[in-house]
């Protein structure tokens, strides 16, 4: 079991949800676009493009820009945290995590309206929990 499964059984989040662990910056973005997630958990240092890079064409896109992103890394300089807030995560944590502000924030962001919902103004169906890590 990883991490993100881990935390989310701890937190008794994961009654219902998906989880999809991804690693390659390319396919997580198509299976964002394909899946709408409820909520995206994104390593800045991704292998081929670091995390503000994938942002771009993830907030560009109508289907992904309302899902919230949390960012994990460990850079945690300030002008880090602000340059990749700016970029759009909704989120930034560092590591070693902190369990408490990484349950608090995976809450947070599936508290979020999802584009699905917001179209439609209500749920219409669970969808995955996504963690490119």
């Amino acid at each position: 079991m990883n991490l993100i499964d881990q935390v989310l059984d701890l937190a008794k989040i994961k009654s219902g949800a998906l989880l999809i662990i991804l690693d390659d910056v390319d396919l997580d973005l198509e299976m964002a676009r394909t899946y709408q997630p409820d909520l995206v958990i994104m390593d800045i240092n991704l292998p081929g493009m670091n995390g503000i890079e994938a942002m771009k064409p993830f907030k560009r896109a109508k289907v992904t820009r309302a899902i919230p992103v949390i960012a994990l890394s460990a850079n945690a300089v300030p002008q880090d945290i602000k340059k990749s807030l700016k970029a759009g995560f909704d989120e930034y944590l560092t590591k070693p995590i902190n369990l408490d502000q990484v349950l608090a924030a995976i809450k947070k962001g599936l508290a979020k309206k999802g584009p699905r919902e917001k179209a439609k103004g209500k749920t219409t169906k669970r969808r995955p929990l996504a963690a490119a890590i």
